[in-house]
């Protein structure tokens, strides 16, 4: 027996001094040693629980999955741990989890402890729900992770625990961006200012400030971006927080350069570059760098920012972060390099900086693989990548639209409920005062109850008519004629677009002589064409394409990630099509046609621009006879 201790107590020690050479089988030999030895001298579970953290903490980094068959092995034995040991070795599987596998997997290892909930203490149940709130929302479950954020909440407000408010707060507020429910978001982040104020933590402040400032970015509201940075540097500079005041000068500047403000921009960056020189600051002059970088980029002065870029490598090595936002500027890094490579004509340098990206490429990142792969002769490598672009693009779209059309049924109804149960009580309320009227009254008192329930029931299809989000939507955004999109749509998603730098096309068209059509046939006629035509050419749309009713008989295809030439094709095509619309419909004319206009965004115009630069091409079609397709090339 005494052996068997003295072998556990040297495994322990092992453990400790554990190298990086340990294989998966290795971590669950030690941990089942660990077990054995609290099961000889059970006073050593403190220590062997003391033992497993030093292990996780010392090897998670680089070996995540070797920690994690640890930690899954040592928790299968939960008799050696007390309720709060466990919690928080479920944490650290967890957040590993998140990371390494899924965040299913994360969230069901967070639900296991749900069993000892009643033993936690307030404070590692907040953590508890705190946390499946962010594996919820990383999962894409934006219900559930309400839900828990606001469990968080309540339990921080109910223990004084101010952090755990803001924190909760924001997570909510977070979570509700995610699904564009601006309102709701703006609600909490109020909150969440709030009681920063309430326990005057400037530094919680500022961040909300910056926070706020990203969601105006990412709605499109520039100018309120704008300033709820500048308010975030006055927070700052108010609570006298040097390292923050940084980092709120850089956002203002960065908006600045997003905004092509360059007279704004450049001065604050140049300002800051001094500054950090002056403190000897080589991360915060690696930073400003870096955002002089993209502002050169966006001026596509590619030889100014390969010199900045330079720089800047040349101080990464002094900055140091945790491996998550590390991973994240090495990403960013190489996006640089990339954009830097391509502007250049240096096309294998910019695929093998696109390689070096570890994730999955966003939609800019594929858009210019793909046309790097085109400027080598890899057409057929160019098409695949389009191909991953487009099916990405139309993924994306419908799990957004979803999570939003199923969050706005869930309030809809709700608020459907509270409406039918209030009717409900008053409906009682008249019923017991009819039973009160004499029996000579009963057919007034049957035509006043049935009056009732007629009322009722135009209440409750009033109200699920008026909060039904897809009708709402609806009416928004479809024209109600052809089912085609709207112009309110188009706008919202170009602009969309040109805020996150996607590369698009228009296509803008319209029947030639439409009039003499509505004014030989009818108005009816005209209407039944645009029906047809509308419906014959989604049948020729990718899926990731939007047919747009912009007015009367004038039609936009919204085509994201197409170039010009891929535009000009599918005009043609719609043209073509268009054509033999005549002999379709036997009240028609045989000659039916349409004329087109195509341009390309390249970011640096509104969507205002791109649309009167179409109309001017979509006229001088009309002049040089009609029944043909004009590229716009923006200067």
């Amino acid at each position: 027996m005494f052996r068997r201790f003295i072998l556990a107590a040297i495994t322990i020690g092992t453990l400790i001094g554990w190298d990086a050479n340990a294989s998966s089988e290795n971590s669950k030999v030690i941990v089942g040693a660990l077990q054995e030895a609290t099961e000889v001298k059970p006073q050593l579970t403190e220590f062997h629980f003391s033992a497993v953290v030093e292990f996780t903490q010392k090897n998670k980094s680089a070996y995540p999955n070797v920690v994690i068959d640890a930690l899954t092995e040592s928790l299968s034995r939960t008799h050696n741990f007390s309720a709060v040991e466990q919690a928080q070795l479920v944490f650290e599987l967890a957040e590993l989890q998140l990371k390494s596998t899924s965040p299913e997997m994360a969230i069901l290892t967070l639900q296991s402890l749900f069993p000892l909930s009643q033993q936690l203490p307030w404070d590692v149940y907040f953590q508890l729900e705190y946390k499946l709130a962010q594996m919820y929302r990383e999962a894409g479950q934006y219900y559930a992770a309400v839900d828990t954020a606001t469990t968080a909440y309540k339990v921080a407000a109910q223990n004084q625990y101010h952090l755990g408010r803001v924190l909760s707060a924001k997570r909510l507020a977070d979570t509700f961006a995610d699904i564009e429910q601006w309102a709701s978001a703006s609600h909490w982040i109020q909150v969440a200012k709030k009681d920063s104020q309430d326990w005057q933590d400037g530094a919680n402040l500022v961040w909300l400030f910056l926070e706020k400032s990203q969601w105006h970015e990412n709605k499109g509201e520039m100018f309120l971006a704008t300033q709820a940075a500048k308010r975030a540097i006055e927070a700052a500079d108010a609570h006298g927080l040097a390292s923050i005041y940084f980092d709120a000068q850089l956002r203002l500047a960065e908006l600045y350069r997003k905004q092509y403000q360059i007279n704004q921009s450049e001065p604050l960056l140049q300002q800051l570059y001094n500054k950090a020189q002056t403190l000897r600051d080589r991360a915060q002059q690696f930073f400003v760098l870096h955002e002089i970088v993209e502002l050169r980029l966006s001026q596509l002065q590619y030889e100014e920012a390969q010199t900045y870029f330079d720089a800047s490598e040349r101080l990464r090595r002094f900055v140091y972060l945790d491996s998550e936002p590390a991973a994240n500027l090495n990403r960013w890094m190489s996006w640089q390099k990339a954009r830097l490579a391509a502007g250049q004509g240096r096309h294998l340098s910019a695929l093998a900086a696109l390689n070096d990206i570890d994730e999955t490429l966003d939609d800019s990142m594929l858009t210019l693989k793909a046309k790097q792969l085109n400027r080598l002769g890899r057409a057929d490598e160019a098409h695949q990548v389009y191909l991953q672009l487009k099916q990405d693009s139309l993924s994306v779209g419908l799990d957004q639209q979803r999570f939003r059309f199923n969050y706005l049924q869930a309030v809809s109804a709700e608020k459907i409920q509270l409406q039918s149960e209030s009717l409900s009580h008053l409906n009682q309320q008249y019923v017991g005062l009819l039973s009160d009227f004499e029996q000579g009254k009963r057919q007034k008192s049957r035509l006043l109850i049935a009056l009732v329930v007629l009322l009722h029931l135009v209440a409750l299809t009033f109200l699920w008519w008026k909060y039904s989000p897809k009708k709402a939507w609806q009416k928004l955004h479809v024209d109600a004629l052809t089912d085609c999109f709207n112009h309110r749509f188009m706008s919202f998603c170009a602009e969309n677009w040109i805020q996150h730098r996607q590369s698009f096309s228009i296509v803008l068209f319209d029947l030639d002589d439409f009039s003499a059509i509505n004014e030989q046939l009818g108005f009816s006629q005209g209407d039944a064409l645009l029906r047809r035509m509308s419906a014959v050419i989604r049948e020729l749309l990718y899926s990731d394409c939007h047919l747009i009713r912009v007015s009367g008989d004038r039609f936009a295809i919204l085509a994201p990630t197409f170039t010009e030439q891929q535009a000009y094709v599918l005009a043609q095509r719609v043209r073509i099509e268009l054509n033999k619309l005549g002999a379709e419909i036997q009240s028609m004319p045989k000659d039916i046609t349409a004329s087109f206009a195509v341009v390309t965004s390249d970011h640096n115009h509104s969507v205002e621009k791109l649309l009167s630069a179409a109309k001017l091409a979509l006229s001088v079609a009309k002049k040089q006879g009609k029944n043909r397709t004009e590229i716009v090339y923006l200067d």
